[in-house]
């Protein structure tokens, strides 16, 4: 082992007095004058240096100097040393007794009776000290000088340190999550290779050190951190890594001004945790300005929070918007967690719909934050949001924060503020679990079978699901969805089953001639009855859900999406008030309802098939029942054909 060298150090002491800075109510410190271990309480708190390093092999714990034996063996290791005596030929009991023995005696030589060091000063077999050490780290180092102990690098101080490929740069000192707040809160930082020998101050190799890190020169002179954006402040935590997976949170909230209880066992959890308790004071929009370079997937959606500070990687040249109350700029609006998602108003651009293989999501926004990339002047970050069915948002390509001034997307109408709830999580369908309204759908009497007639269930996916082996369609209030009654070529009969506002279960069949349905679909080149049937569903219960009213609408055929006529939305009839109009529920045969001439422009059938259709001829009846299906109670679709005659062409 090389030879222990001290370094005294001009002025290290002359800092503000530490009774003057935040503690817990006890402090432990260990006297450099013969390694015990003092408790403080704040009022009687004495000036201490502190100490800075990453862990390795046999630590020295507080158990550990509780013993008089390992107390006793680094005192004698201290007159050694002061004899002129090196380690190089004595093997310490312990690895980490070289480290605290170089702490000490670097501290005692600058004029420090006290030094506090991690490893020793606390109980780590008491989880509640444990737990308020950790949530008040930041604060110890913050205004105190500072021991930077790199045990990886072992030249001596004649090789210059401010290279890249220097063991300094390469240090793991630098690459730790924890040593981060040990870089910016103290007063001062020196910093020793392993052989406990000067290298230099953070003031002395700031401009390398900044080039290292990422961190702004001026925070590393002892500008306030609070000052810069919270995105740069977790760019500067991107490339750190902690052995637990936790501590890459914890690690952090000093730096945010944060306080959280440790729970160790919630993993990536810990790190939202802190970034909801960053939400909470504070208004700052870069807390959403991330992306995952490496995230290529137009499947992969995530909430407005980050997964971890990687996702910062490349934040750190991004600012706030400080809004001036004299400007005539609108203010920030505050937003908040909620048991949904993130409950936030921004300013959307709504852009041509990224049409995604097995989605739900079918309109996607641009969303404009209230920040902005100083190298790049072409507007504030835009990040893509999609809405799902249930009227809730998510991030999409989250491999893209851009300029709202370069969006190339085909945009739909102008900006527009909206109140929106973004989903930090998937949220798994919910209707199998905790529908209100089951329906059993048995399927058609033998006699229309035998005529060729087919039944077919589509599902408002809004709020219900279709099991078809079981035959069952589970709901809640609303317009569950459409079955199908009809030829296997596609023309038949729809009749909605549902739970009207009363709560009530109703079934009616729709002919679907509204003229505002009508011009709804008069693009799509629907041909058969069973093709509108999805648009019939979402045409009818769009309104229903209390959603925003859209300026189109947008469902799925032959899994793709197809948008659809824009429609005047005041004139839809929702469920509710279509099923409130309905005074029986029978229906006969009017196919000719849906033709308005063989003109050539025959918006719906082809004149060539009119006088076919107009010969179709069934009458059918539906109500629904209580009944009793494997045990449980439900409500039963009953379909009657007393009067059914084939559904064959004549």
């Amino acid at each position: 082992m090389s030879a222990l060298c001290l370094h005294t150090s001009a002025n290290f002491h002359d800092m503000p007095n530490s009774r003057h800075l935040a503690f817990l109510r006890k402090m432990r410190l260990l006297r450099t004058s013969d390694f015990k271990v003092i408790s403080f309480f704040d009022q009687d708190l004495p000036p201490c240096a502190i100490l800075s390093h990453t862990w390795g092999k046999e630590e020295v714990t507080l158990q550990d100097l509780q013993q008089e034996r390992i107390t006793a063996y680094l005192i004698s290791l201290k007159i050694q040393i002061a004899n002129g005596d090196t380690l190089q030929n004595i093997e310490p009991i312990k690895q980490g007794l070289v480290k605290i023995l170089g702490a000490a005696s670097q501290a005692e030589k600058d004029g420090f009776e006290y030094i506090w060091c991690d490893t020793c000063c606390i109980d780590k077999t008491n989880s509640t000290e444990l737990s308020e050490a950790i949530n008040s780290m930041y604060q110890w180092y913050k205004g105190r000088h500072c021991y930077a102990y790199l045990a990886d690098v072992l030249e001596f101080p004649s090789i210059d340190y401010a290279e890249r490929d220097s063991a300094f740069a390469r240090s793991r000192w630098f690459k730790r999550g924890w040593t981060l707040q040990e870089l910016i809160a103290p007063s001062s930082v020196a910093f020793f290779n392993e052989a406990w020998q000067f290298i230099g101050t953070r003031s002395e190799l700031g401009a390398f050190i900044s080039e290292t890190t990422g961190i702004d020169r001026a925070v590393l002179d002892g500008e306030d951190p609070g000052l810069s954006s919270i995105a740069k402040r977790m760019s500067w935590a991107a490339g750190r890594k902690t052995t637990r997976v936790e501590d890459i949170a914890y690690c952090l909230m000093g730096l945010f001004g944060v306080n959280m209880p440790l729970l160790y066992g919630e993993r990536e959890k810990a790190f939202l945790r802190l970034q909801e308790e960053i939400m909470k004071r504070s208004e700052d929009h870069s807390l959403f300005a991330w992306k995952r370079p490496l995230s290529t997937s137009d499947n992969e959606h995530s909430g407005l929070l980050a997964t971890s500070p990687a996702d910062f990687s490349e934040s750190r040249h991004i600012i706030q918007f400080l809004r001036d109350q004299d400007s005539g700029q609108e203010t920030h609006f505050p937003y908040s967690m909620t048991n949904i998602g993130i409950n936030i108003s921004l300013p959307m651009l709504q852009i041509e719909t990224f049409i995604v293989a097995n989605t739900k999501y079918v309109k996607t926004f641009l969303a404009i934050l209230d920040c902005q990339d100083t190298t790049d002047t072409r507007g504030p970050l835009g990040i893509y949001l999609i809405c799902n069915e249930r009227g809730y948002y998510r991030r999409c390509h989250l491999n893209k924060l851009i300029p709202a001034g370069t969006n190339t997307s085909k945009i739909t109408g102008g900006v527009r503020t909206k109140n929106l709830y973004v989903e930090q999580h998937e949220v798994a369908p919910r209707i199998e679990s905790t529908a209100l309204y089951q329906f059993y759908i048995p399927g058609l009497p033998e006699r229309m079978l035998q005529y060729g007639a087919v039944l077919e269930v589509f599902p408002n996916k809004r709020i219900a699901s279709w099991n078809s082996e079981t035959g069952i369609l589970r709901c809640s209030r609303g317009l569950g969805g459409a079955v199908f009654i009809g030829r296997a070529d596609g023309f038949g009969r729809i009749l909605l089953v549902g739970v009207d506002s009363q709560l009530h279960p109703q079934c009616a069949f729709d002919k679907a001639t509204d003229p505002n349905f009508k011009s709804f679909i008069s693009d799509a080149g629907f041909k058969t009855h069973r093709e509108i049937v999805p648009a019939l569903v979402h045409y009818r219960s769009y309104v229903t859900q209390g959603s925003e009213k859209p300026e189109r609408f947008f469902i799925e055929r032959n899994s793709q999406w197809l948008a659809l006529k824009e429609v005047d939305v005041n004139k839809v009839h929702g469920w509710d008030e279509w099923i409130s109009e309905r005074e029986d529920n029978t229906t006969d045969i009017d196919l000719g309802a849906w033709e308005t001439s063989t003109r050539q422009d025959s918006w719906f059938f082809q004149s060539k098939l009119d006088k076919i259709w107009n010969k179709f001829d069934m009458w059918i009846s539906a109500d629904i029942k209580e009944d009793v299906i494997k045990g449980q109670k439900m409500f039963s679709v009953r379909l009657s054909n007393d009067e059914f005659q084939r559904i064959l062409p004549r």
